[in-house]
């Protein structure tokens, strides 16, 4: 329980990195824009698997910085081979830049549950560059003229970036 607020440009609330886990299961996790209105993720998955359960709040003040990045987005960056997992269960997810979840280059993505709001102009709620499964969940993208939901195009050259959305 409680709240964790980030100001500082550059920095996640959560980073996990290769070879963590984390799980959340309650609190507020929030990305406060700085005097610079630099931008960053609140949550930062690099590393084994994040879990996302019921109670957990994650809120971004960002217009242009997703609230959530899962994966690398610049795949050079990956040195470890990691394909970080994330599984939200639940919880409320509300805001972000582009998207408010950005399953990256690498990262695999399961949704069961959870509301998930943008409000951001040409926004939507999910951005899926590698492999994203979708199971259950709210999904409201308010001012969206792009997509509520969002995948990459497939790059069958690269074993990191396959753009398969199961929904």
């Amino acid at each position: 329980n409680g709240a964790i607020t980030c100001t500082t440009a550059g920095f996640s609330v959560l980073q996990n990195e290769p070879g963590a886990t984390a799980t959340l299961n309650g609190g507020k996790l929030y990305k406060e824009l700085n005097a610079n209105n630099n931008d960053y993720y609140v949550i930062t998955n690099h590393g084994t698997k994040i879990t996302i359960n019921d109670g957990v709040e994650i809120e971004s003040a960002s217009t242009h910085s997703s609230a959530i990045e899962n994966g690398w987005q610049y795949p050079t960056k990956n040195t470890t081979g990691v394909y970080p997992e994330m599984v939200i269960n639940g919880g409320t997810i509300a805001n972000g830049g582009k998207y408010t979840v950005k399953n990256d280059d690498y990262g695999v993505l399961t949704i069961d549950g959870g509301e998930f709001t943008n409000i951001v102009e040409d926004s939507g709620c999910v951005l899926n560059w590698h492999v994203a499964t979708i199971n259950g969940g709210k999904f409201n993208a308010e001012n969206c003229s792009v997509a509520t939901m969002a995948t990459g195009e497939a790059t069958p050259t690269y074993e990191y970036e396959k753009g398969i959305t199961t929904i």
